[in-house]
């Protein structure tokens, strides 16, 4: 069981390991990244991304060609009926 404190009226449970509570973020990120698994997670992700970027303007470019070459059938066609 925890340990009470009085204090201004309420009641506060003290923890049995006061410094375990606090927990510093800056130790494990800094040991991931100075190992060797974090900079290879690092550079597997901008590998992705750079893919993932990639595709994207793949997609937009051929999407761009695929609707300027429907144009061009469009007004042949248009121009082929009417005469």
């Amino acid at each position: 069981m925890l340990p009470r404190i009085e204090s201004d009226s309420k009641t506060v449970f003290q923890s049995a390991n006061p410094g375990r509570n606090k927990m510093n973020w800056s130790q494990p990120i800094g040991k991931f990244l100075a190992g060797e698994e974090g900079p290879t997670i690092v550079e597997y992700a901008v590998l992705i991304a750079l893919i993932v970027g990639m595709m994207f303007a793949s997609i937009i470019y051929v999407g761009n060609e695929a609707q300027r070459i429907s144009e061009i059938v469009v007004d042949g066609m248009d121009t082929t009926l009417n005469n």
